[in-house]
């Protein structure tokens, strides 16, 4: 017995022509097709027929053709030629072998391709093309949404107006661009060029190699990452936070933080604004060439200088200002305080502020810094010196007035001889017991003494020599030569304290920079476990989401691991850690949905 083929009643009404045409109403249209089916008629006899049509092939239309074996060819124009294949529509096309094409002008050219839609284009193998203009071109390709093209293979474009030219590639939204290898676009006008690059959210550019951009309007260039909203990063930089902005090989964290080239800022309102500059803390500034700033508000204002403190503030090149409101004002100097009033963000007036170094070991080389008890015992020692010099002096003139104790006393007597119990030589000269006046107008009124002028009228003893015994007058250069050499000791000493103290201060830098070095591990592994932490909270499977994550700063770098799940509906878990060098950090968090 010939194949039957059971066709809709429409259908059958529609393809028997002038024979339906007295039937215009439902009932009479299923009186008519009653009597075809109750008469067996063949489907062959009531539709076209093409010349080669496929074993088993159904044709229904105008010039439609089913070449392939079983295919289904309904429309005009329709063609079904591949085995399997399916052509439904006007001038629909599936030509190879399980291959579907729905749709006005639709065509599925590729194995086991699929074409829903007017227009719609799937040329690759296993290709889906789904809505009007709809084109799927690479094997397995999938574009669905009115004038998605996905053009490669594995590229997938969703969304009206989405380009994907990518190979492997996920593009979805709306107006979207896709160009590159394994990049992936999701949100409306998005857009990615460069192979691995990625993209999420509406308006965000990935444009580059191995770059990221994530929030509204995210824009990073070549292996740069962005995330947040109209964040941007330049190359083999990172920029996290709402309208942040890094330069090259620069980190910028933090809402409205900028990090000029190779620079870094991190924290609310935090600017690093030169090459190699630092920031961290909110609104703190890096203003100059290598400068940095450490702390709420901190300020580095000149090259190379450092703020270390909130409203720390560093004015000078190479400057140091250590602690809350420090201020150094003056080139290669380091402040502990402040010698002006300041005002904080609040209005709110400080200072002047002192602070005292505490605590610091005694200095040891010549550029150390010198602590009280040294300078106390240096000090002790030439007043001691000075003393010895003075009493030495003192024994000198002692020994001077024993000599002239030992002149005759009765001396010649001469006009103008001095007057007096004790000896005067001179007009107007006067001395009282056991005392000695030598020359004109002087006067010697204590005893014991040897006066060689008057108050007002001194004179010089000139021509003394050497002071030997310990009571011997001390003449000018021999004093001037014991000061030098006390000064000079004193000197020397002092400066070998100061180098101590200088040591210290170099200790400190020392440690500092250790702490940044950490600063920028502990940096790192904070970019690294976000990272992680962004893909773990994605996870869909009941057993959990394993992610990883790695993080870079400032040539510190780290990795993350983690793990979360969703126990029930309501309650989530995670857990995670980090590693960078000697640091390590892990965390566990959990959240329940109220």
């Amino acid at each position: 017995m010939q194949a039957k083929w059971a066709v809709g009643i429409g259908a059958i009404c529609a393809l028997l022509g002038a024979g339906t045409a007295g039937a215009t109403t439902p009932d009479e249209r299923r009186e008519v097709a009653a009597e075809v089916v109750a008469e067996d008629v063949d489907v062959h006899d009531i539709v076209a027929q093409s010349a080669n049509p496929g074993i088993g092939a159904v044709e229904i239309g105008d010039d439609s053709e089913a070449s392939g074996d079983h295919g289904v060819a309904i429309g005009e124009w329709s063609r079904a030629g591949g085995a399997g294949s399916i052509a439904l529509g006007y001038n629909a096309m599936a030509d190879l072998e399980g291959s579907l094409a729905f749709g006005t002008d639709s065509a599925a050219l590729g194995l086991y391709a699929m074409a829903f839609g007017q227009s719609s284009v799937a040329l690759g193998n296993a290709a889906i093309a789904l809505g009007m203009h709809a084109e799927a071109h690479g094997e397995s390709g999938v574009a669905i949404g009115h004038h998605a093209l996905a053009l490669h293979q594995d590229s997938i474009a969703i969304g009206a107006d989405v380009l994907n030219e990518a190979f492997a590639s996920i593009a979805i939204g709306t107006g979207i661009e896709a160009d590159g290898m394994y990049v992936t676009a999701v949100g409306t006008s998005s857009k990615v060029t460069g192979g691995g690059a990625t993209a999420f959210g509406a308006a965000s550019f990935a444009d580059g190699f191995n770059t990221t951009a994530v929030g509204y309007a995210a824009y990073a260039t070549h292996e740069g990452t962005a995330v947040g909203t109209f964040a941007q990063a330049s190359s083999l930089s990172v920029a996290l936070g709402v309208r942040s902005s890094a330069d090259i090989a620069a980190i910028a964290i933090g809402a409205n933080a900028l990090a000029a080239y190779k620079a870094t800022a991190v924290g609310a309102e935090a600017w690093s604004i030169a090459d190699h500059a630092s920031a961290f803390g909110n609104h703190a500034l890096g203003w100059d060439v290598d400068a940095s700033a450490f702390g709420a508000y901190a300020r580095a204002v000149n090259a190379r200088s450092t703020a270390l403190g909130a409203f720390s503030d560093a004015r000078a090149d190479g400057s140091v200002a250590i602690g809350h409101g420090s201020a150094s004002l003056r080139a290669n100097t380091v402040s502990m305080g402040s010698s002006t009033t300041w005002w904080d963000e609040d209005g709110g007036e400080h200072g002047p502020n002192f602070r005292q170094i505490v605590n610091v070991a005694a200095g040891t080389e010549a550029n150390d810094v010198v602590i009280k008890a040294q300078l106390d015992e240096a000090i002790a020692g030439l007043d001691g010196s000075i003393g010895s010099g003075l009493g030495g002096l003192h024994s000198r003139m002692d020994a001077l007035e024993a000599a002239f104790g030992q002149l005759p006393t009765a001396a010649p007597t001469v006009p103008g001889m001095g007057t007096g119990e004790g000896t005067a030589l001179g007009s107007g000269s006067s001395a009282v017991n056991d005392a000695a006046a030598l020359g004109q107008g002087s006067v010697a009124h204590e005893a014991g003494t040897v006066s060689v002028g008057s108050a007002g009228s001194e004179r010089r003893v000139v021509h003394v020599d050497d002071a030997v015994a310990a009571t011997d007058a001390v003449n000018l250069r021999q004093m001037q030569a014991a000061q030098a050499s006390t000064l000079n000791e004193a000197r020397a000493y002092t400066d070998h304290r100061v180098q101590a103290l200088s040591d210290q201060f170099v200790d400190l830098r020392d440690r500092v920079n250790r702490q940044d070095d950490r600063i920028d591990r502990i940096g790192a592994m904070s970019a690294a476990m976000s990272s992680m932490a962004i893909n773990a909270a994605q996870g869909r499977s009941d057993r959990g989401r394993l992610a990883a994550g790695a993080g870079w700063q400032n040539g510190e770098s780290a990795l993350s691991f983690g793990y979360a799940r969703n126990v029930s509906d309501r309650i989530s878990l995670s857990l995670g850690g980090a590693f960078s060098s000697d640091e390590r950090s892990a965390g566990v968090g959990f959240g329940i949905d109220l």
